[in-house]
């Protein structure tokens, strides 16, 4: 599957799922309404117990003020009617601009691929008539040679730099022989009283110092040798890699690629420009989501006061009371008002339940839409859906989004199934052609970076070759440097010997 696609299955998902969440949503401003109608039929049965002229209801004007109570509840609920219906239009402007700008970047992802391809096909046929050219042939076998001489003389080099650093060891932990080479004896450098040098002299002759420092100054002399004609050879070598993709980056431009390589990133660029605008609006409409979600769950201000206004009054009567009175008359009528009032009072304890279990749904579908969203700015973020990505297992994809929505794999898990399930398709030219080859930048890329001739940036001082070593700078293996201080003993390896 193309990355493409894959983000096309991503996308779906989201939708799929923000339709469940819409439906749990409807179904809890349902909830919402319905636990608002009984509170309502609750007063209205209440006003009218009150009508029945029950004795102890009579006094103190109950019914007119539980009249007035559903009157301005009801007020109330038509003013938070007309301000969702708004919120609803808005969340409709929203999703038609998300499908204007998702268009607009289907649009810029074809015209990205396109460019791409055209690129491609020119770098393909420069290659393919660089290939039969004898002058650039030969440019290329001569900096695979300097190549291949750099790389040894390195390997040679560190070779003997851990050959130093582990018979090296050897000589700097004797005291003695450390003492005397700290001092220079042997050679021109050495200076000593009289009878300091015939003790000197004594403890050289007794531990056979003369043999042991010329053994210790080759075992020193040697990697700087060494090194210096792997760091000889390693410019020449850069030189004319650096001839190579000089060579490279002029064919290029006389076959015109550079406008090519211009065309894919500013198509690049283009596609960049409208995920960042996607975003936003994503962003902003995740508000409006929010702001309607506040509705169906009954929590926007309007609701609230609603709710809180009826309470209020029912905080005043007590149902047994009521119960109590009403078998005491003799009315029949204040007994079936009453047993409305019990059956209200158990739907709404229902009713509360069912409200607070679509609100948990929500939340949860609510959570999902945010990872799948997350997974999709991601996705895009690393240009997992531009040309040349694909994936090696398709129907992989739904099968992992699926299982985020379940809960049985989390967002990082997903990535690292989706990185090594990523790959990149073959593409006619050859990144590797010409300069491309040495492993340390060239012109050749696809276009998939610019620089100043239209290529990667290429840099090839200093590089590191065989054996992690730089073709230059100080020996790592045993502390030394050329020019020579040890930075374990502390003594100079300079002097005539």
């Amino acid at each position: 599957m193309s990355g493409r696609d894959a983000l096309g299955v991503i996308q779906r998902t989201i939708e799929e799922e923000r339709a469940r969440s819409r439906a749990v949503e409807a179904q809890l401003e349902t909830a919402s309404m319905a636990l608002v109608g009984t509170d309502q039929e609750r007063a209205r049965a209440l006003s009218e117990l009150a009508a029945i002229r029950v004795a102890w209801l009579a006094e103190g004007g109950l019914a007119d003020r539980l009249n007035e109570a559903d009157r301005r509840a009801l007020a109330l609920l038509e003013r938070r009617e007309a301000l969702r219906t708004a919120v609803e239009g808005e969340l409709a402007e929203a999703g038609a601009d998300r499908a204007r700008r998702a268009e607009a970047r289907r649009e810029a992802v074809e015209a990205l691929e396109r460019a791409a391809e055209r690129l491609d096909e020119a770098e393909a046929a420069t290659q393919a008539r660089l290939a039969k050219d004898p002058g650039y042939v030969a440019l290329r076998e001569a900096a695979a040679a300097a190549e291949r001489i750099a790389v040894h003389a390195d390997e040679k080099a560190t070779t003997a730099e851990e050959e130093l650093a582990a018979k090296g060891a050897a000589y700097d932990a004797d005291p003695l022989f450390a003492y005397l080479w700290r001092r220079g004896y042997g050679t021109a450098a050495y200076r000593g009283w009289p009878l300091t040098r015939w003790l000197d002299g004594r403890v050289a002759r007794l531990i056979g110092y003369e043999g042991s420092r010329r053994n210790y100054h080759r075992l020193q002399e040697l990697p700087l040798r060494l090194r210096e004609h792997a760091d000889r050879v390693g410019a020449a070598a850069d030189e004319a890699l650096a001839a190579l993709a000089e060579r490279d980056a002029d064919e290029r431009e006389a076959d015109g690629v550079l406008p090519l390589v211009d065309a894919v990133e500013s198509a690049r660029e283009g596609l960049l420009e409208i995920d960042g605008e996607i975003e936003r609006a994503d962003a902003a409409a995740r508000g409006v989501e929010e702001r309607l979600a506040a509705f169906a769950r009954g929590e926007d201000p309007l609701y609230l006061e609603a709710v809180a206004l009826l309470t209020e009054e029912f905080g005043r009567v007590s149902l047994k009371a009521l119960a109590r009175e009403a078998i005491a008359t003799p009315l029949p009528e204040d007994d079936r008002v009453v047993a409305r009032l019990l059956e209200l009072e158990r739907r709404r304890e229902t009713q509360t339940v069912a409200q607070a279990e679509l609100r948990e749904a929500a939340a949860r579908h609510k959570a999902r839409t945010t990872d799948l969203e997350r997974v999709r700015i991601d996705f895009t973020r690393r240009r997992y859906d531009q040309p040349g990505s694909v994936f090696a297992e398709g129907a992989m994809i739904g099968t992992l989004l699926a299982q985020l929505l379940d809960g049985a794999m989390t967002r990082d898990a997903l990535w690292r199934v989706l990185e090594r399930q990523r790959r990149v398709a073959p593409t006619r030219s050859d990144p590797t052609f010409g300069s491309g080859g040495f492993g340390r930048g060239s012109p050749w890329g696809g276009g998939s970076s610019g620089g100043s001739r239209g290529g990667p940036s290429v840099s090839f001082g200093g590089t590191r070759r065989a054996g992690g070593m730089k073709t230059g700078g100080s020996i790592g293996g045993g502390g030394f440097k050329t020019g020579g201080r040890m930075r374990g003993g502390g003594f100079k390896t300079g002097g005539k010997f």
